[in-house]
């Protein structure tokens, strides 16, 4: 029998056999030297040989010293992000190194017990702590005191008989077992602390913050709990509750601007559905009608017309009368016709009505002999069309307040509808003048009939000669004073951004839950994105989606961007490209 003194180490690229254990294509062993011929040092002389060999115990002894001394090197954080999974791994390096030391306790079961977990985490902890707190468990060793700046100094830390960092504190009396009274510290940034976090989150059936950091503290200290606990995302949490996006806010369209009479641009939009009775003695018959509601861009001045029937003659006939009294309008914006697709029934009806081929074939005539240009916002983008949505949202406020449960016939809903629609076109834009003894504001009415609609009567001052100006002179004067009030004081408060102030980096590639109407939060899609439309001022507020259900365009503020670091990299990596 030879000695362990005999025995010389071969690397991996010098053994013959390594090729057996690894395959090799037969193409390729014709080729195979190391095969045919063995290794090289054996043609030279014995000093050239691989070095001796060592005892199993004095080398993996070593590696145990290493993995504790140079923590850094250890690559179970790197390649392992499940906390139960490192605890596991630990373990089976416990027992490997057993075996190897041949000790006899070492056990033979599948399942790790409480004593070897226990033990496994004191091990992961204390890595960590090397790598984090080198310098405070050093001084703490050698019987120093803690620097009364040192950010730990709260929690009167301590280094036990295994050498790993626990909390002091004030608990020593409580009646608990010794881990609760002194946890383990660990620092705020570390693969670790994540897993633990993770873990724990999980383990309490995805529990909200305050709950998660509690159940830790039974075992873990985390150095500032709190925002290490709030910074970490779960994917399923935020699924159930994302964070919508909100893109800068961007420049007001030119519509919104134009020195232009009423109703040159408008806005439209359907609200409903309300059920009329067909008469007033009707108990039991309820008829479905919609209100549609016309929008001016510039004054925002808004006229109602209740349609009967939700029909294509219905529609153009509203359209009709508000041509005919609010004037031929050069522009109409809308929601996109998808917008109607839905679970509610009564969106799919305006759905079916807005993409049947009569429909757009009557309307198309209508707008061509009217030379209207009928313009589509992006779909599923309410942001875009703003001012017809607080339209919509104004009137609904006065119909539910007024009505109540009330059920009206044609003639008193459109009756009820002509006095909302003088209010909504009395409320203020901005003061008139700025003398303290003008009470005045300046209302969508003055553009519309020279004051509020609401506004009491006065008397009839034709004939009086109040000015050497003639009256239609005088007219033409209020006109323009209005308009200059208009382009002076109204326009200018629009200057300012109220909201969505910030930049929201959109990148091809990131990935998103793309958010619906009338759907659970669980069976939003994921989707992908894959082509942008940045506006005039560079910025993308609308981008194309790629989903397992098809490619949809959609506006910025109906995403959300998973918290994942897939979604940092591309943008990083279009900024580069850039």
């Amino acid at each position: 029998m030879t000695s362990a003194m005999e025995w010389r180490h071969v690397g991996t690229n010098d053994n013959p056999a390594d090729i057996i254990s690894r395959g090799l294509m037969p193409n390729e062993l014709q080729y195979a030297t190391l095969w045919w011929s063995g290794p090289e040092f054996l043609r030279d002389g014995e000093a050239t040989w691989p070095g001796e060999y060592q005892e199993p115990d004095k080398v993996y002894e070593t590696v145990n010293v290493c993995a504790e001394e140079r923590s850094e090197t250890f690559p179970i954080f790197e390649n392992v992000s499940s906390y139960r999974k490192m605890v596991r791994v630990m373990v089976w390096i416990n027992r490997f190194i057993g075996i190897l030391k041949k000790k006899t306790d070492v056990p033979k079961t599948s399942y790790m017990s409480g004593a070897e977990k226990t033990i496994a985490i004191r091990q992961l902890v204390k890595l960590v702590q090397g790598e984090a707190y080198p310098e405070l468990i050093s001084r703490l060793k050698q019987g120093k005191l803690i620097d009364a700046r040192h950010r730990l100094i709260t929690l009167s830390p301590f280094v036990d008989d295994q050498g790993v960092l626990r909390v002091g504190g004030r608990l020593r009396n409580k009646s608990c077992n010794f881990d609760m009274k002194h946890q383990y510290i660990l620092p705020p940034y570390h693969k670790l602390t994540e897993a633990v976090i993770r873990e724990y989150h999980r383990e309490n059936m995805h529990s909200g913050n305050q709950l998660t950091l509690s159940m830790i503290r039974e075992t873990f200290w985390i150095e500032r709990g709190k925002s290490a606990v709030k910074r970490y995302n779960c994917l399923r949490c935020y699924r159930h509750k994302p964070k919508q996006l909100q893109q800068y806010m961007g420049d007001l369209p030119a519509d919104r601007v134009e020195l232009i009479y009423p109703f040159y641009n408008t806005g439209v939009d359907f609200c409903g559905p309300v059920y009329l009775k067909p008469t007033i003695r009707s108990l039991t018959t309820r008829l479905k009608s919609y209100i549609c509601v016309f929008v001016c861009q510039a004054t925002k001045a808004i006229h109602l017309e209740l349609v009967g029937s939700l029909t294509s003659v219905a529609f153009i006939a509203a359209l009709q009368r508000f041509v005919s009294r609010r004037g031929k309008c050069a522009k109409l914006i809308s929601d996109n016709a998808t917008n109607f697709v839905g679970a509610n029934n009564n969106l799919k009806e305006l759905h079916e009505l807005f993409n049947s081929q009569p429909f757009l074939k009557n309307l198309n005539d209508f707008i061509e002999e009217k030379t209207i240009q009928w313009i589509y916002i992006p779909p599923r983008a309410p942001s875009f069309g703003g001012l017809w949505e607080a339209g919509v949202r104004s009137l609904k406020h006065h119909l539910c307040r007024t009505l109540g449960e009330a059920v009206l016939t044609f003639e008193e809903m459109t009756t009820v509808l002509t006095r909302i629609e003088a209010t909504l076109n009395s409320r203020p834009l901005c003061a008139l003048s700025d003398d303290p003894a003008d009470y005045n504001a300046l209302t969508p009415g003055h553009f519309l009939i020279f004051r509020p609609l609401n506004a009491i009567s006065e008397p009839d001052l034709t004939n009086t000669n109040l000015h050497i100006l003639s009256r239609w002179d005088r007219i033409k004067l209020y006109v323009q004073h209005f308009w200059r009030r208009w382009n002076i004081d109204y326009i200018n408060q629009l200057q300012q951004r109220s909201k969505w102030h910030s930049k929201i980096p959109v990148a091809v590639g990131q990935l998103v839950v793309v958010r619906e109407d009338n759907v659970p939060p669980q069976q939003w899609l994921l989707g992908r994105i894959e082509q942008l439309f940045p506006g005039k001022d560079n910025i993308v507020r609308v981008v194309n989606i790629r989903t397992v259900r098809g490619v949809y365009k959609r506006s910025v503020s109906r995403l959300s961007l998973l918290p994942i670091k897939d979604n940092d990299n591309n943008v990083n990596n279009n900024a580069a490209q850039e």
